[in-house]
């Protein structure tokens, strides 16, 4: 979804027809959690497979301006969020750990994470949605 005009996040396009549904149910949690949403930047849900590595890479959903990040866990697998005080796959360290349980939302400041990836057989899905807050 997300684009810039003049080096603003604005609110782009959607390519599914399930968005508007997914995005009722986000707007509805933040309602209930006193979220002010200004611009949803991005939507997914993400599916994590297998891997022998402990999480994916650590990286920021985007850059160069503040914005957060809400995600539903929307089955009971492994695969945990990690949070982490760097970017840098060398030195980084974990800082907390969220593990997943189906339904369990989590609204979090742009920050360096990751996600960790399930059991073989197993796939993580989880709701994603980045967005800016009203000032």
């Amino acid at each position: 979804l997300f684009r810039s005009i003049n080096d603003n996040p604005v609110e782009g396009l959607c390519n599914s027809d399930y968005f508007e549904d997914f995005k009722r149910l986000f707007l509805r949690v933040c309602e209930e959690e006193k979220i002010a949403v200004k611009t949803i930047l991005r939507a997914a849900v993400n599916c994590t497979s297998y891997s022998p590595l402990k999480h994916s890479g650590i990286h920021l959903d985007h850059y160069g301006f503040e914005h957060y990040n809400f995600i539903m866990y929307l089955n009971n697998v492994g695969g945990s969020t990690y949070f982490f005080d760097s970017t840098d796959e060398a030195t980084a360290n974990i800082i907390a750990e969220i593990k997943p349980e189906v339904n369990k939302v989590v609204v979090f400041k742009g920050c360096p994470h990751a996600q960790g990836h399930c059991i073989e057989g197993e796939y993580r899905f989880v709701l994603v949605f980045t967005f800016t807050l009203k000032e």
